[in-house]
């Protein structure tokens, strides 16, 4: 998650763009401008992103299946009031 952060930030400033905290303040680019990098930078950006909806979203389905159809009480086991 981290890596996405920063390759947000990347995308942006090596497209020549300050940063904008809602409105509130802003970070200048720190890099001169580079159009190819930053389009680069914004496909890993986005194939990031999608990886972790897939892992999230993998993620949930095993807990469900866990709960649902094994009923073998893995999340039970997880709450701290079952330790």
């Amino acid at each position: 998650m981290i890596l996405q952060l920063a390759l947000g930030f990347g995308l942006e400033w090596f497209d020549g763009k300050a940063l904008s905290f809602f409105g509130l303040f802003e970070i200048p680019t720190p890099f001169a401008e580079n159009r190819d990098l930053s389009e680069q930078l914004e496909q890993v950006h986005n194939l990031v992103a999608w990886t972790l909806m897939v892992l999230v979203g993998g993620h949930a389905f095993a807990a469900l299946l866990h709960r649902y159809v094994a009923e073998d009480g893995v999340l039970q086991r997880m709450l701290p009031s079952a330790r």
